[in-house]
């Protein structure tokens, strides 16, 4: 399972969503449940999970790719509300950001909220 962590950690840390679908695809094939979300909610020594890395370098020039990758990896089950060691969640990241897209963002974790409330 370790590997599998690493190679989904560079997936993320690369801007890759291609690598990211990859690396999704062959955690499902060879992974349990549990695993997988063990793997999509790990978190860095300062408890920043997939999310708040992604937010924090969210820039105009990757925002289409870094918008692939959440969707990704919210819908594998990432956890939006996951606080970091400062008690930010990536939704605190996000509303403190001054960019004009970011409502695109915002919209995309409450249909993902809707979407896992209608599955429950």
């Amino acid at each position: 399972m370790l590997q599998k962590g690493v190679v989904l950690r560079q997936s993320v840390e690369f801007l890759s969503p291609e690598s990211l679908v990859k690396s999704l695809e062959d955690i499902h094939q060879s992974s349990s449940k549990d695993e997988i979300f063990k793997l999509v909610n790990q978190h860095d020594e300062d408890g920043n999970n997939f999310l708040h890395f992604l937010i924090k370098n969210l820039r105009e020039e990757n925002h289409n790719k870094v918008f692939e990758m959440i969707k990704l990896l919210l819908t594998n089950g990432c956890n939006p509300h996951h606080l970091n060691n400062a008690s930010d969640t990536p939704l605190t990241l996000l509303g403190v950001l001054n960019i004009p897209f970011k409502t695109r963002f915002f919209k995309l974790f409450i249909e993902q909220e809707n979407q896992s409330c209608k599955i429950s």
